[in-house]
């Protein structure tokens, strides 16, 4: 990377990606129209259908009715508070985005098993992070040697030539305008009603079509009950039949 580095709209665009993820996550749990998330008593129904919880998930579960309240406010910040942080709040703002954001996703890893997601959301957050960010970090960290090899990396992006830098401009400008239109104004997946076909049909092509953006509206509900396979078994010609649990599931 030190040879090719990383152009500001790439940069741009990725760290637009990740805000994409925590806002359209948090907007359909907010406005999704499950009322649990904003009467305060989804965590309990999570918890209890979650489909592969941790052994830390029983006991933060029988935790007072004000923790969960209090994971679901952290929840809220960390969807629709952080990516304003990390949009408006400059460099302080994208370092405390990129805490929330860490501290979110590892507290769903330790009681949720859902294997590599929060560790790449996690590994996502850091894109908030630029090299100025990173060094000053390790100079606190009184790491001066490692802050200086890092500055040493840090150099400008090489020019593309005119044509090239257009294309690419354009088309990822014209991503970013779809993104906003698509997960937010539309973000239960619905085109605004009322537009004529000619309008409508480009955009159904695009999105529906060649899928070039969707809306990420992890956990916007959950069923009140989750039903699971039951194995039963019979010793004497199917006279008689018991269960077999999963005793630690």
């Amino acid at each position: 990377g030190t040879a090719t580095p990383p152009r500001p709209i790439t940069v741009l665009m990725m760290r637009w990606l990740i805000i994409r993820i925590m806002l359209t996550a948090g907007l359909a749990k907010a406005f999704g129209g499950d009322p649990r998330w904003l009467h305060f008593t989804f965590m309990e129904d999570m918890y209890q259908t979650s489909p592969a919880p941790t052994v830390l998930a029983y006991y933060v579960y029988h935790l007072p009715h004000a923790y969960h309240v209090f994971e679901i406010l952290f929840t809220f910040t960390a969807e629709l508070v952080a990516p304003f942080l990390a949009i408006f709040g400059g460099r302080r703002g994208r370092a405390i985005a990129v805490l929330i954001w860490t501290i979110f996703q590892l507290g769903i890893q330790l009681t949720g098993n859902f294997a590599w997601l929060n560790t790449a959301a996690i590994a996502a957050g850091l894109l908030f992070l630029d090299d100025q960010m990173i060094a000053s970090g390790l100079r606190r960290l009184r790491l001066r040697a490692w802050a200086e090899r890092l500055a040493a990396f840090a150099r400008p992006a090489a020019a593309l030539p005119g044509r090239r830098f257009v294309v690419l401009g354009a088309l990822l400008w014209m991503h970013f305008g779809l993104t906003i239109y698509y997960p937010i104004v539309v973000l239960r997946g619905r085109l605004v009603p009322g537009l004529p076909d000619p309008l409508t049909h480009p955009v159904q092509f695009l999105f529906r079509d060649l899928r070039i953006a969707n809306c990420y509206a992890l956990y916007a509900s959950t069923p009140a009950q989750r039903y699971d396979v039951e194995f039963v078994g019979s010793n004497d010609g199917g006279a008689t039949w018991r269960p077999y649990p999963f005793r630690y599931k």
